[in-house]
């Protein structure tokens, strides 16, 4: 009986996830799967060979394969590989983006909508057995203080100017000028405006460039202007924002111990 079909799963998402699965293991091919897969007794009912030939058929499935992914994918592969990879079913045919098998971790990061890093980090930052134990801070006092600056009044101020600084290395407004140049005049053109600018920045003795080579360099050079002011503006912010971001920082600590 097949564990997915067709419908139920994202196949070229399994695919992927197998094949990064086994890259962040250094494991090179089928082959070095199926030996480590026996090796562990995860499928010790299948010979070697069977397992290698199946685990080849799953990295290499096309969609036009008259044979469906389904036909090959078994509840004893999936458990295999979730087992061996310590991740959970949905992560590995693509139902979710978490791969712990704990659950729990899974609703958090669903509910919370942070990535499981982060769920795992404030885990360990708070657990019995992991809090910060480099300046002896005891779970309790660390799930304090935790608490404390998610809670406090300019913590929003905080993460508001994160996302204002994160802006200003996502704009795109210099790349899109360029974009725009390059449609209206072609690449052919563009490539030919940038060299005659070149040559008429330094002392240049030959003959003079057709007329619309000159209007080409103009607007290749007011563009250059456009885009070094963009990048200009975007330098002064991100200083105005890492400021700001140190100004709010100590409103938090002030809050935190008047």
């Amino acid at each position: 009986m097949a564990y997915i079909n067709n419908e139920s799963a994202d196949n070229t998402v399994f695919q992927n996830r197998l094949i990064g699965l086994m890259k962040e293991q250094g494991i090179s091919g089928a082959s070095n799967l199926a030996h480590k897969l026996k090796e562990k007794h995860f499928l010790s009912q299948m010979k070697e060979s069977s397992i290698e030939k199946t685990i080849q058929r799953h990295l290499r499935f096309e969609s036009t394969d008259k044979e469906s992914l389904s036909d090959t994918l078994h509840a004893p592969h999936i458990k295999a590989y979730c087992e061996f990879f310590n991740c959970s079913t949905d992560y590995l045919l693509g139902k979710t983006d978490v791969r712990s098998k704990d659950i729990e971790i899974r609703q958090i990061c669903d509910r919370l909508g942070l990535t499981e890093a982060a769920v795992n980090a404030i885990i360990k930052m708070t657990g019995e057995e992991t809090a910060i134990s480099k300046v002896r801070m005891l779970p309790e006092e660390s799930r304090a203080i935790l608490s404390n600056i998610l809670t406090a009044d300019k913590f929003k101020d905080f993460i508001e100017n994160i996302k204002q600084l994160d802006e200003t290395y996502e704009k795109t407004e210099e790349n899109n000028i360029w974009v725009e140049l390059e449609k209206q005049i072609g690449k052919k053109r563009l490539s030919t405006a940038i060299e005659w600018s070149n040559k008429l920045e330094s002392t240049y003795s030959g003959p003079d460039p057709s007329q619309e080579i000159l209007d080409d360099v103009t607007l290749f050079n007011e563009v250059l202007d456009e885009g070094y002011e963009i990048h200009r503006k975007n330098e002064y912010d991100r200083k105005v924002y890492k400021f700001e971001l140190h100004e709010i920082y100590s409103l938090i600590i002030n809050e935190m111990y008047p």
